[in-house]
């Protein structure tokens, strides 16, 4: 019998647009809605965090991790260590509470879903309404971009709409180098150094066998002053937003992300470096940032229309 495809997508020629969430279908979505720019890439996973099942992925050009490959014989010309591109630091980890609830797909109560992907500009915009027991209704909207225009940089801003209450939304955003490799069962990350840098906040991981280390700083346009939060691999901020009926609240995140794999530079001389490449990456806030980013992606892809 020939295979037919299921299409669940709406196309054009270059845009990607999902209407109704498809939880059978996750890791597929998840690839598909994935973004990069060469240096690093993320995939299309939640953000906000999903109890079903998904594959957190993000990664970076070049970092790799090894460990040996057990052979019941060894012959000649057997392989004996293994490289794979490994799992690296979560750079968009969000955690959105309300009413004491916790924004999780698998088990929330969400209606409106809608995730597109602008493949001409690179922005991967997703929105939803999220309805509590308490019967309190959330507009949310995400948008996510990787920089055609700077390689380390990143960004994320979320809004927030009440629909039908005026109340107190806690927002949680952070670093974490605690995901899974997922093929081989494991986390193959050391954290080294995690705290504030001014008004941002920052942490290095370096992978336990090749010494690869990764630099991660991120700073917040919020309307409210967040605290700090710390955990084992973990560094972010959490705030307390008061938000009014039919009004969105905005919060922007820009990160950024450097890589180094030279043995002789030390930790501080790495946080030092990124925090100066940060302040290149940063000046002129998110919406310079996003137009940079809109304007070098459109450059890139004038030719293939």
């Amino acid at each position: 019998m020939p295979k037919v495809a299921v299409r669940y997508l709406e196309v054009d020629p270059w845009t990607v647009v999902e209407k109704g969430f498809h939880p059978e279908r996750s890791r597929v979505s998840e690839s598909i809605f994935a973004l990069g720019n060469g240096f690093m890439g993320v995939r299309g996973y939640f953000e906000e965090g999903y109890g079903g099942d998904h594959l957190l992925g993000s990664y970076f050009n070049g970092v790799y991790e090894e460990r040996p490959v057990e052979h019941p014989q060894v012959f000649k010309g057997f392989v004996r260590r293994m490289h794979f591109l490994v799992n690296a630091v979560d750079w968009l980890h969000t955690r959105l509470t309300l009413d004491g609830e916790t924004l999780d797909l698998a088990r929330s109560r969400v209606t409106d879903f809608e995730r597109r992907l602008d493949l001409r500009t690179g922005v991967l915009e997703r929105r939803l309404v999220w309805t509590t027991r308490r019967g309190r209704r959330l507009r949310v909207t995400f948008l996510r971009f990787v920089s055609m225009a700077e390689r380390a940089l990143g960004g994320q801003r979320i809004m927030l709409e009440p629909l039908n209450f005026s109340g107190t939304v806690r927002l949680r955003l952070g670093l974490d180098f605690s995901p899974w490799h997922e093929e081989l069962g494991a986390n193959f990350w050391a954290c080294l150094r995690r705290g504030r840098a001014g008004a941002a906040w920052g942490i290095v991981g370096r992978t336990r066998c090749t010494g690869h280390r990764v630099c991660s700083l991120f700073k917040l346009d919020a309307p409210v002053r967040p605290r700090t939060v710390r955990g084992e691999k973990f560094i972010g901020a959490e705030l307390l937003l008061r938000v009014t009926r039919g009004v969105a609240s905005r919060v922007d995140r820009l990160v950024c992300n450097v890589v180094e794999k030279r043995a002789g530079v030390s930790t501080s001389a790495l946080w030092a470096a990124t925090v100066r490449r940060a302040r290149r990456c940063w000046r002129g806030g998110f919406d310079a940032a996003l137009v940079a980013h809109r304007t070098a992606g459109q450059v890139k892809t004038d030719w293939c229309a």
